[in-house]
């Protein structure tokens, strides 16, 4: 239990991306796919208004899971 409570820890916040609407052109700036009709234009970014340049760490993915017993 304790093992599963470490990895939440170490994860850091999920990055916002700015979004594109094929249909109007509207823009906003959202951490998760807002659906079909919308293209990501911009990101990644630390802050809800994409102000903030970011980055994605890419460590997780880097090499296989440990796994615990």
């Amino acid at each position: 239990m304790l093992g599963l409570l470490a990895t939440d820890v170490l994860a850091g916040p999920a990055a916002y991306w700015r979004w594109r609407s094929t249909t109007d052109n509207q823009e906003f700036c959202t951490q998760t796919p807002p659906g079909p009709g919308w293209i990501k234009v911009a990101g990644p970014f630390r802050d809800l208004q994409c102000r903030e340049p970011g980055s994605v760490s890419l460590r997780r993915w880097a090499e296989p899971p440990q796994q615990r017993f």
